[in-house]
């Protein structure tokens, strides 16, 4: 369940709501004039998360690549190893 709080809450008790980010690791929604102003964490919790993200940013963007390279398959678009070995060399400067 979302933890909530309101600006004045925050505050008044300051403290108490950095305890209950670090105990809980989980965000903390800060309303202003009922509606949500802020969203405080732990630093270390959001480091976690900052670090999952980036890792399933990495998968996605492979999972991109290989699902592109299947339909590419399917589609007839292939290359041998002779056409790929030019290419890497022309793409090096190793032939004009």
């Amino acid at each position: 369940m979302a933890l909530v709080r309101t600006t004045s809450d925050l505050q008044r008790n300051m403290g108490e709501v950095c305890d209950i980010c670090k105990e809980t690791r989980e965000p903390i929604y800060v309303t202003r004039n009922g509606e949500t102003a802020l969203v405080l964490m732990d630093a270390g919790a959001f480091e976690e998360r900052e670090a999952l993200l980036s890792d399933l940013e990495h998968e996605l963007a492979l999972f991109k690549t290989l699902m592109q390279s299947e339909i590419d398959r399917l589609e007839g678009k292939t290359y041998d190893w002779d056409e790929i070995q030019r290419e890497r060399a022309v793409m090096r400067g190793a032939i004009a």
